[in-house]
């Protein structure tokens, strides 16, 4: 069952296909600057690279060396506590009042030195 407005359908893509011409591409390509120099440019500018993105990343990069120096140095810093060189030994004390006994203990797991020294008047006479 045909209607009426698939006839109109028909008739409109006949006429349509009839108006339409095949053009060579130097008939599209002149056409086609014809349009774009009648069209206005003025407003229009070339889009910025992002620079936000490329940020972002050199930022990311920088926190990711930060990052990766601080926990090597931490590390070497773990490992000399852990083995500890000896930075200094007493060879010999001065001492400038009474005292009744002198003790040099040195801790060589933590790298300390310990000076004790007691006075003449506090020895227990027990």
């Amino acid at each position: 069952m045909k209607r009426k407005h698939d006839n109109l359908l028909k008739e409109s893509l006949k006429a349509s296909d009839q108006a339409f011409r095949f053009r060579g591409k130097d008939a599209f390509w002149a056409e086609f600057k014809a349009r774009a120099a009648a069209t206005p440019q003025d407003g229009l500018s070339p889009v910025p690279a992002p620079r936000l993105f490329a940020q972002t990343w050199i930022r990311a990069a920088a926190a990711v060396l930060v990052l990766g120096v601080s926990g090597v140095l931490s590390v070497k810093m773990m490992t000399q506590a852990e083995n500890p060189e000896k930075v200094s030994t007493v060879q010999e004390v001065d001492i400038l009042m009474d005292y009744s006994s002198v003790v040099i203990l040195e801790d060589t797991d933590h790298g300390g030195t310990f000076v004790w020294i007691t006075e003449e008047d506090s020895v227990d006479q027990g």
